[in-house]
């Protein structure tokens, strides 16, 4: 059981380095494209949206809007659904922060220095330089962005990853092995614990989706967490019909733990 998360700068060849790794070892591999394939399937809106929003930093207003929480917990039920199931590359998305305390995960950052990045894209696209080094300052600000908004933590935070490459310094290739080698070490660690944990940080993912995508509960302050063996599910409600509207969408999730409310009336 292993599980590679991969966060990149713009124009880094993170991408390329993670689909190296999942081609090389047959892993799965998820990134934008395959949780838009995901989405298409529950429900055509959420593909508009997840347009919109995926790694872009929201507007204040957006932060707390239904469309971009039912995105992001379905994204994140996603991500989590796709570890459990072992065997993965996850690029972007905040995969290393979902994924902290999961032995089985390598979390690696990509980088490489501004101007090489902005010659590696010119080099794949018609256009001027200063339009690029746009491009590249505004893509990494907006993945920055998301992944704070998401998980309040720096995007660029070193305590967040395993091991940070930078393919200035070093080949693609010679980093492809390397992330390989750290994979078959990962293999090795506990798989029961990781699964537990892996279950759990599911299960509470489901009940987040129950709630975030449901139109008729849109309470900014409601949130989910997992604890060994159960679920917490807390929030300021406004009336007792709100109270049990949340009680009996969380109950309908498909989660295996108890679920324990904590809910508590505005005023």
């Amino acid at each position: 059981m292993a599980i590679l998360t991969l966060s990149r700068q713009y124009g880094s060849g993170g991408r390329e380095i993670g689909r190296a790794v999942a081609e090389g070892l047959g892993y799965a591999y998820e990134d934008h494209a395959t949780v838009l394939v995901r989405l298409r399937v529950l429900d055509p809106r959420w593909v508009r949206w997840a347009e919109e929003l995926d790694e872009r930093r929201p507007s204040a207003w957006e932060r707390f809007d239904w469309s971009f929480r039912g995105y992001v917990s379905l994204m994140q039920e996603h991500l989590i659904a796709a570890a459990a199931r072992d065997r993965v590359v996850i690029v972007g998305r905040g995969g290393n922060v979902l994924l902290e305390g999961v032995r089985t995960t390598y979390r690696v950052r990509v980088t490489a220095p501004l101007e090489q990045r902005i010659e590696r894209i010119l080099q794949r696209e018609l256009a001027d330089r200063e339009s690029v080094r746009r491009l590249v300052e505004r893509t990494d600000s907006e993945r920055e962005g998301f992944v704070r908004a998401v998980y309040g933590r720096g995007w660029d935070d070193a305590a967040a990853f395993d091991a940070v490459y930078d393919t200035g310094r070093q080949e693609p290739a010679q980093i492809v092995g390397s992330i390989k080698d750290a994979l078959a070490e990962r293999d090795r660690a506990d798989r029961t614990e990781a699964g537990r944990l892996l279950a759990r940080r599911l299960a509470a993912a489901r009940v987040r989706v129950a709630l975030f995508t449901d139109p008729h509960i849109q309470l900014p302050l409601l949130e989910v967490t997992e604890g060994e063996r159960e679920i917490v599910v807390r929030g300021v409600v406004h009336t007792p019909e709100e109270r049990m509207r949340v009680m009996d969408a969380a109950r309908r999730a498909p989660a295996t733990l108890p679920l324990r409310f904590e809910l508590r009336f505005r005023g």
